[in-house]
This record gives C-alpha cells, sequence and structure tokens, in this order.
C-alpha cells in the first residue's frame, strides 16, 4: 500500500510531513476496503515516514492490527523496488503481510511482481498479491488486484 496523501509544508522535512486531511479520510476509505475483504495482516511493516506511519495506524486500526506491533523500517523509506523485495522476503514467515511504503518504488513492485503496466499508484491505493503455496519469488508473476481510493468501484484485475 502507498501512504495516503500527505499534507504539503515547507516548513517540515520530507520524512515528517503528515497526513493532511484527505488523506486521513483515504487512509480510511481504503482500510474499510481492505476489511470488507476481510484482510488481516499477521505482519505490518511501514516506512518510518510521517505519513507512512500514520496511514499505517489508521489502516492497521480497521484491520483489528495493534498499533504497538508495526513494523517501522528504515530501509523502506523511499524503497526501490529490489529493497522492497529483500523486506519482504524477510518476513517470508508471515502468512499474511502488508507493507506500507512510497512510489516510485511501489509502482515499480507492482509492476514487478504483476507482470504488468501501471504508470502510477495514487495515494493509498494498494495492490493485493496472492502467492500460491506461501513460496515467494520475485521472478514470478502474480495475478494481482489493485484498489485506488480515486476509483469507488470494484477493485480491477492488473
Amino acid at each position: 500500500m502507498r501512504h495516503a496523501r500527505a499534507a504539503w509544508s515547507q516548513d517540515e522535512a520530507d520524512q515528517e510531513r503528515s497526513l493532511g486531511e484527505r488523506g486521513r479520510l483515504e487512509a480510511q476509505q481504503m482500510g474499510q476496503r481492505l476489511s470488507a475483504r476481510q484482510f488481516k495482516p499477521q505482519t505490518l511493516i511501514c516506512s518510518p515516514a510521517s505519513r507512512a506511519r500514520e496511514t499505517a495506524e489508521i489502516v492497521g486500526h480497521l484491520l483489528g492490527f495493534d498499533a504497538q506491533r508495526i513494523i517501522h523500517a528504515d530501509a523502506l523509506y523511499l524503497a526501490s523496488p529490489d529493497t522492497l523485495i529483500s523486506q519482504i522476503q524477510t518476513h517470508s514467515d508471515s502468512q499474511d503481510l502488508m507493507v506500507v511504503g512510497h512510489n516510485p518504488g511501489l509502482t515499480g513492485l507492482v509492476n514487478r511482481l504483476a507482470a504488468g503496466r501501471i504508470d502510477n499508484m495514487p495515494t493509498a491505493a494498494y495492490a493485493w498479491f496472492e502467492i500460491g503455496g506461501g513460496v515467494f519469488s520475485a521472478k514470478n508473476p502474480y495475478p494481482a488486484s489493485i484498489d485506488f481510493p480515486a476509483n469507488p468501484g470494484d477493485p480491477f484485475a492488473a
């Protein structure tokens, strides 16, 4: 999942930008959608950036995930697709994993794992991958559904 929309401030460092009002609404909407899909993450990792942490906390709360168990991984801040894959593999023992991070790395990751082509993961968008047999390999394409907050309809297949 990409973090929800952050407020812009010239007085804050990029990592310290928090969610704006729209971002909090996006995170809540997408958390409700994930909850409707009955997603219950076993592990939730996120970037240490304020906007990612806030997104993870809002969504995690709606999914019944204890905020104290969120893993803040420094490597996820503006991570490349390769770094994201490495972080996913680090938590490969988790049956249901959620990652909250940033673009352009997340768009690149989705394109690599789904063997598809999306131009941009909007704020608060998520990609849902079902990895058969629990064995993750970055070389295999996986079926994915992608849901964007700007699209209140059904997720579409990537």
